[in-house]
C-alpha cells in the first residue's frame, strides 16, 4: 500500500521525473555532440577544427571514391572530414575515372550526387537506316518514344519505342492527307512540344514559306488535327496548355494578344493583353514581357487575375524570341529567369511573390545575375536545380542549391547545332568536330563519347543506360540517308 503513503508516493515521483530528466538531458547531450561532429567541431591533435559532411553518389554506384589519394569507401556514401580543399577521385574498372576539386565548408552538408561514369570502350550499333535526312526527329517526356519523320513523304513518320531500349520496336505512322496542307515546294516539320500523356505532340509544319500546328496522336494518326482547321482561324504561334494536347496558348504577335483555345470550344478566348512574350507554367501561371512606365519594358508574373511586376526597366528587343523567359521550383522555393538577347546578362530571382507580399513598394531584387553578353537560349535542368543560359560557345550555368555560378567558353560548337542541351539534372551534350561531348554543368570532366549529327539532338532512355545518336549517311546508290545508333553507356554486367 505503499502508493497510499503520501511522502512515498512524492518519493517515487521525484525518482521518476529524475530519470525522465537525466534521459532527455541524455539525448540532448548527444544530439549536440553528434551535431558538433558533423556540421560543428572536433579535436584533432589538442587544436579544435571545424567539420563538413560529404555526400557522393554515382552512376553506375559501388565506385570506389579517394579522397586526397586515401581511399575513403565506395558510392553511394556520406562522410565526415575537416573543412577545407580536397581532390576527389571515383573508379571503377571498366569506367573512366571521374574527378574535381572539392573546397568544404565547415557546418555544411555538400552533396556530389552526378558524377557519371563513361565506360573506357563504346560500342554503337545500328538500329535503324532512314531514307533522306529527316526533318524532326523528337523524344517523348517519358523517354520512351523517339518520333521520326519521313524525309520523303511528310505525311509519313517512325515511331520508336525504347521502353526496351536493348529491343527497340519501330513502327510506321501515316497521317491523313486532309489534315495538312500539300505543299507546292519545300516543306518540313518542327516540333513544339510533347504532351504530357506522352501520345500526342504538337508541331509545326512549315511549306512554302508558311505554316500550320498541328497535334499528332502517335497512338491514332487518324485523330489528328489541324487547329488553324479546328478553330478556323491563322494562329501566329502555339503552344500547349498545361502541356495538355486539346487545350492551348494562341499567341498573336500582331496584335500582342494572348488567348486560350480549347478543342471542346469553337472559338479562342482573350487572356492577356500587351504581351510581348511569354512563359506560362502548370495551368495558372503566365510570365510575360510587357511596356511598363516610361516606355520600358518589364517582366510580369500573372496568377489568380492578379498581376505582379517582377522586374522593369528590360533593354528593348526586336521580336519575341529576344526575350527569354523561364520559371521553376526547386526545393520548394519559385526561381525566375529573365534575360534579353539585347542585355548582358540573366537574372535570376528567387520567391518573388513572397517579397512583393512582404514588401508591396520595394522592387523585387535581384537573387544572382548570370553575366553573358546577348544570351539566346535559357533552361532550367531537369531537376530545376541549375539554370542554363548561352550565347554560342559563352556558357553561364546558376547553382540554386548553393548559390554559386560559373561561366566558361565551349572548345567548339558543329553548325547547326545553336547552343548545348541538358542530357538530365546535371550534364550537359553538344557536338564538336563530329564527336558527341558530355560535360558536367561545371565544365569539369568533359568526355567524347560517339560520333554524332550536330543537326539532331541525341536521346537518353529512361534508365539513363543506353544513348541514341544519329549520323548522316550516304546510302548504296548515292542518296543521303540517316542512321540511329545504340549505345550503351554501362558494361553489360551494369544493366
Amino acid at each position: 500500500m505503499d502508493y497510499l503513503n503520501p511522502k512515498k508516493r512524492k518519493r517515487h515521483l521525484i525518482r521518476v521525473f529524475a530519470g525522465y530528466g537525466l534521459i532527455t538531458i541524455g539525448v540532448v547531450l548527444a544530439v549536440v555532440i553528434l551535431f558538433y561532429l558533423v556540421i560543428g567541431f572536433s579535436y584533432k591533435n589538442g587544436v579544435v577544427i571545424r567539420n563538413g559532411m560529404i555526400f557522393v553518389s554515382s552512376s553506375p554506384s559501388n565506385a570506389n571514391i579517394t579522397l586526397n589519394g586515401q581511399s575513403v569507401g565506395t558510392t553511394n556514401k556520406r562522410f565526415i572530414v575537416e573543412a577545407g580543399k580536397y581532390e576527389i577521385s571515383l573508379s571503377r574498372t571498366g569506367y573512366r575515372p571521374w574527378q574535381r576539386t572539392i573546397i568544404l565548408q565547415g557546418g555544411r552538408v555538400q552533396h556530389y550526387d552526378y558524377p557519371l561514369l563513361i565506360p573506357d570502350n563504346l560500342t554503337s550499333s545500328s538500329v535503324l537506316d532512314l531514307s533522306g535526312q529527316p526533318s524532326l526527329v523528337t523524344e517523348s517526356p517519358n523517354q520512351q518514344l523517339i518520333l521520326i519523320s519521313s524525309a520523303v513523304n511528310p505525311l509519313d513518320f517512325k515511331l520508336m519505342n525504347i521502353s526496351s531500349p536493348q529491343q527497340p520496336v519501330t513502327t510506321d505512322l501515316v497521317l491523313p492527307s486532309n489534315v495538312i496542307t500539300k505543299a507546292t515546294s519545300s516543306e518540313s516539320w518542327q516540333l513544339v512540344e510533347w504532351s504530357s500523356d506522352n501520345q500526342h505532340v504538337l508541331l509545326r509544319h512549315n511549306f512554302d514559306g508558311k505554316y500550320e500546328y498541328v497535334v499528332l496522336d502517335t497512338n491514332d494518326p487518324t485523330k489528328s488535327v489541324n487547329l488553324e482547321a479546328a478553330f478556323g482561324q491563322s494562329i501566329d504561334d502555339a503552344a500547349l496548355f498545361n502541356q495538355q494536347y486539346d487545350q492551348y496558348w494562341f499567341y498573336d504577335s500582331a496584335k500582342q494578344q494572348l488567348s486560350l483555345a480549347n478543342l471542346s470550344g469553337p472559338t479562342a478566348q482573350p487572356y492577356l493583353s500587351k504581351v510581348l512574350a511569354y512563359k506560362s507554367y502548370a495551368d495558372n501561371i503566365v510570365l510575360y514581357v510587357t511596356i511598363g512606365p516610361g516606355s520600358k519594358p518589364e517582366a510580369v508574373w500573372y496568377q489568380g487575375g492578379q498581376k505582379y511586376v517582377i522586374a522593369t526597366g528590360l533593354p528593348s528587343a526586336q521580336q519575341p524570341s529576344d526575350y527569354l523567359l523561364d520559371l521553376s521550383q526547386f526545393n520548394g522555393d519559385w526561381y525566375v529567369a529573365v534575360g534579353v538577347d539585347t542585355g548582358n546578362d540573366v537574372t535570376v530571382y528567387k520567391d518573388p511573390l513572397t517579397f512583393i507580399g512582404n514588401y508591396p513598394n520595394k522592387p523585387v531584387p535581384a537573387y544572382y545575375i548570370m553575366k553573358i553578353a546577348h544570351p539566346n537560349y535559357l533552361k532550367f535542368s531537369a531537376n530545376a536545380q541549375f539554370i542554363l543560359a548561352e550565347n554560342g560557345l559563352a556558357v553561364s550555368v546558376f547553382n540554386a542549391r548553393y548559390h554559386t555560378g560559373y561561366n566558361y567558353e565551349l572548345d567548339g560548337l558543329d553548325s547547326p547545332q545553336a547552343h548545348v542541351i541538358w542530357m538530365d539534372g546535371y550534364h550537359l551534350l553538344y557536338v564538336y568536330r563530329g564527336q558527341l561531348q558530355v560535360i558536367d554543368f561545371n565544365d569539369i570532366n568533359k568526355q567524347t563519347l560517339v560520333g554524332a549529327s550536330s543537326s539532331y539532338l541525341p536521346f537518353i532512355d529512361a534508365n539513363e543506360e543506353f544513348l541514341f545518336t544519329l549520323s548522316e549517311t550516304t546510302q548504296p546508290d548515292g542518296s543521303p540517308g540517316t542512321t540511329m545508333y545504340e549505345t550503351p553507356l554501362r558494361l553489360p554486367a551494369d544493366i
